[in-house]
């Protein structure tokens, strides 16, 4: 009866306060249950998604090796770095390549901002983040990047399939 009573308490505070080995074992439960589920809504971005009038394959591959060298740095700033030193030659290729509804150059550049790639295909995942305890999943941009740099990575790997079977 008591302990109903504490339960129905306002100002008992109704997570549990982990500590020691016990917030150790539960950041890891609960970083590793987010990432799972970031895992998740990539692979619906990737099937939904698709780059349309892709640029060359030689193209898709210079852009996954920035991708990759973005995600080592944790820094989307080298995919906008390489955006804009893109040559002539190159840059209406990612101009006129379409994907969600803009040109795929704008999409990658808009990649972590507010109206970018992350807020628009994984935010709602932030929402849906589960806690144990006093311990949520951190989101910092280490994770974005990595999402990001996961997601550019895969469909320019699907674009180039398309390009070769047809």
């Amino acid at each position: 009866m008591q302990q109903k009573r504490l339960l129905q308490d306002s100002s008992v505070d109704s997570k549990l306060k982990l500590q020691g080995t016990g917030r150790t074992l539960a950041t890891t439960i609960v970083k590793r249950l987010y990432q799972r589920k970031l895992d998740d809504a990539l692979l619906n971005r990737v099937a939904a998604l698709n780059i349309l009038t892709p640029p060359e394959n030689s193209q898709l591959s210079r852009l996954r090796v920035i991708v990759r060298k973005a995600q080592e740095e944790r820094k989307w700033k080298v995919v906008q770095d390489f955006l804009k030193e893109l040559r002539s030659t190159a840059k209406p290729q990612f101009e006129q390549a379409r994907i969600d509804g803009q040109s795929f150059m704008k999409w990658l550049d808009n990649g972590l901002g507010k109206e970018g790639i992350w807020e628009k295909h994984f935010a709602t995942v932030l929402a849906d983040r589960t806690e144990l305890g006093d311990v949520g999943a951190a989101v910092d941009d280490q994770i974005k990047v990595d999402t990001l740099a996961r997601l550019v990575d895969a469909l320019c790997r699907k674009a180039s399939k398309q390009e070769e079977n047809s």
